[in-house]
């Protein structure tokens, strides 16, 4: 298993340099600490899940890795999307931060964190759809078509994460690899999209 940390290593490399990126934007836009902030905990929890392979599937970290993951797939995942959201309009400030921390407390105390996880997916699927017409129509072709691989990618995330696996391994690291492809090509979308402006 420690074979695993590889491809959670490449999830958080590519977090972090989105948080990084977009938070060197974030001065010329405010939505982009939020999306920053999104790949923050994914960053989070996928050094977690490296840091937990490493040692050998250690136990002491099972624990808060599956939690940071979660908290990354519903808060991660809503400030993302409410930061793409951001760029096009403009979101109360209190709202985009402290919602998705009040509405992942409740999911967790009312142990509902899996079928939240599918609506947080399907959610940012969604806003990406938005954010690549909203692109398209303002002619931003290549921050477009980052946007649009991003989009695919998470698409695979989806399917990969919906469907029995044949091979636990395999399926583990093409969700991650899919996943890290998700954050990379979203970085680029919205830094070339703000280039733009």
């Amino acid at each position: 298993m420690p074979h695993y940390a590889l491809s959670d290593g490449l999830v958080a490399l590519c977090a972090i340099y989105g948080t990084v990126v977009l938070l060197r934007q974030s001065e010329q836009q405010a939505a982009c600490r939020l999306i920053a902030g999104g790949f923050s905990v994914i960053a989070l929890a996928a050094l977690t899940g490296t840091w937990r392979f490493i040692r050998g599937n250690d136990a002491l970290f099972e624990a808060p890795h599956l939690l940071f993951s979660d908290f990354a797939g519903i808060s991660g995942f809503l400030w993302i999307s409410l930061g793409l959201m951001g760029l096009i309009t403009r979101l109360p400030v209190a709202f985009t931060w402290v919602c998705p921390l009040i509405g992942y407390g409740v999911l967790l105390a009312l142990n509902l964190t899996i079928p939240a996880l599918t609506v947080t997916s399907l959610f940012i699927l969604s806003v990406q759809i938005l954010s690549i017409i909203q692109m398209m129509k303002k002619k931003s072709y290549r921050p477009g078509v980052w946007h649009i691989l991003s989009t695919l990618s998470l698409c695979g995330v989806l399917v990969i994460a919906s469907i029995p696996p044949l091979n636990p391994d395999l399926e583990w690291h093409l969700y991650h690899v899919v996943l890290a492809a998700w954050a990379l090509f979203l970085t680029l979308s919205v830094k070339d999209f703000l280039s733009e402006k």
